[in-house]
């Protein structure tokens, strides 16, 4: 029978730098016995941009399976997520099929989505608004997949992200090819984690939240054009209002307890502390703080050729 391995996500864990990994090692893969399929988005994965992996492959009509094949595609995560979408798939591949699901840290995960629904889902919110009104698209998906492995009998291993983000290749390797991985690792070119799809600034997010107020698709002209020319700027955590922590615990713990109640010990999620967010916290306690914000000579340049570019474009 065929070999599948399937590589999820979810969001926010890390895909684009393993998908970027994979493009870049196929022909590794290959002569280790494993075939990663080309799809479009290995141009920008190969150059270690956001990139939404080759799962879609799995979807096509004319697409069969190799002896051994691995995919990789948050969406996945999504689509795949009811039993008779599960079941369609199963039946159109027979196969013995393993799939790696990355997790993350409750409020870590969050931050990060809001981060992501600014860069490239036009959102206009600042990150308590968007918490206040967040409902939850990640954790009865994971309860599914948990399910899901037993009722149609396939291996699924669990990963934190936010516990392995120094070696999150190792990790991913090693949850996905078992006794292979030593050589496969030793054979890849890594690349660097930290270079992919980074997350923003303060400043930055709130140039972004106001380009979208006008223009939501300006993420191509500033937040790609910032992560992929400005890799190594570090990131930061913004400030998370009391009452909206205590509002996100309220809804989030009884979800995350269901699922650390099957999870290795070593991989649960955490539902942090307010104390320890607020010594990662960057942002300020009084938003009219905003309204200095600050950015570097090489963030100013790489902005204004970016908008520049865009609007003679557009005459």
């Amino acid at each position: 029978m065929n070999q599948l391995i399937m590589h999820i996500g979810h969001g926010k864990t890390g895909s684009s730098y393993l998908q970027s990994v994979l493009a870049r090692n196929r022909d590794v893969l290959a002569r280790h016995g494993w075939t990663y399929p080309v799809h479009a988005s290995d141009a920008l994965a190969l150059h270690g941009k956001i990139s939404s992996g080759n799962g879609a492959v799995i979807f096509e009509e004319d697409y069969s399976l190799s002896p051994r094949t691995i995919v990789s595609s948050e969406s996945l995560f999504q689509q795949l997520v009811t039993d008779e979408s599960f079941d369609a798939f199963k039946r159109r591949h027979p196969c013995s099929l393993e799939v790696v699901l990355f997790v993350r840290d409750v409020f870590e995960c969050l931050v990060s989505t809001w981060g992501q629904a600014v860069k490239r889902g036009g959102q206009t919110a600042d990150v308590n608004a968007f918490l206040r009104q967040f409902e939850d698209f990640y954790y009865h998906k994971i309860l599914f997949w948990m399910d899901a492995s037993e009722k149609f009998d396939f291996k699924l291993t669990i990963r934190n992200y936010s516990n392995h983000q120094i070696d999150l290749l190792e990790t991913f390797i090693e949850a996905a090819f078992g006794a292979q991985a030593a050589g496969l690792l030793d054979d890849m070119d890594a690349g660097d984690p930290f270079k992919v799809n980074r997350s923003l600034t303060l400043a930055e997010y709130m140039l972004q939240r106001e380009f979208n107020k006008y223009d939501p698709g300006s993420a191509s002209y500033i937040s790609d054009v910032l992560v992929n020319a400005l890799p190594d700027i570090h990131a930061e955590f913004p400030f998370i209002e009391k009452d909206v922590y205590e509002h996100v615990a309220d809804w989030a713990q009884p979800k995350v307890d269901a699922i650390n109640d099957r999870m290795e010990q070593g991989e649960i999620i955490q539902l942090e502390s307010y104390e320890q967010l607020v010594s990662v916290m960057t942002g300020a306690a009084d938003a009219s703080a905003e309204s200095t914000v600050h950015f570097s000579p090489a963030q100013l340049e790489c902005l204004v050729r970016s908008v520049a570019g865009q609007f003679s474009r557009a005459r």
